[in-house]
């Protein structure tokens, strides 16, 4: 309902900015884009499909997703048949992989932001980076837990926190 009331579709039909407004905003589309007209260009399907760069986001993000998804999936499982712990028990606990994956999303863009803005890295290397740390930090940790016995609860949720988290760099 609020996205109803404060878009549009174009600057031309927002009822709730001025007409000084929306000529700035057309004006510079204009003087960035070329005058505008009604058809839009054919979306270039051929150069997609056979981008490397297209290619390579789309398999880094499968990827790290498929980790997210099993782990999502998986974990109870783990913990209960593996490891013989009680989820109900956990509590909390068992939610801990999943808010460190949520602050490493939000916070591994700001941090991969401030890199690009130092110029510490380009573009692709950030994106090669922050893929490298979140699907080899994902996979070591996830490693590491496997080798976890009964008794060890508290480092299995920390091996398993520390992959959550780390495979939210993925987003960065």
């Amino acid at each position: 309902v609020l996205w109803q009331f404060v878009a549009a579709d174009r600057p031309i039909t927002h009822p709730r900015i001025s007409d000084a407004e929306k000529s700035f905003i057309i004006n510079s589309q204009e003087a960035a884009h070329g005058k505008s007209s009604e058809s839009h260009p054919a979306t270039p399907w051929g150069s997609l499909l056979t981008s490397r760069a297209v290619w390579a986001c789309w398999i880094g993000h499968f990827a790290g997703d498929w980790g997210a998804y099993t782990m999502l999936v998986s974990l109870p499982t783990f913990l209960r048949d593996v490891l013989g712990l009680d989820i109900t028990s956990l509590g909390f606990l068992s939610a801990v992989p999943y808010v460190a994956y949520f602050i490493v999303i939000n916070v591994g863009g700001f941090v991969a932001d401030y890199i690009r803005a130092k110029n510490l890295l380009s573009t692709v290397n950030m994106r090669r980076a922050a893929m490298i740390v979140a699907l080899g930090g994902q996979a070591l940790f996830l490693i590491l837990s496997s080798y976890c016995s009964c008794g060890q609860d508290a480092l299995v949720i920390l091996f398993l926190t520390i992959a959550m988290a780390l495979s939210g760099l993925q987003f960065s």
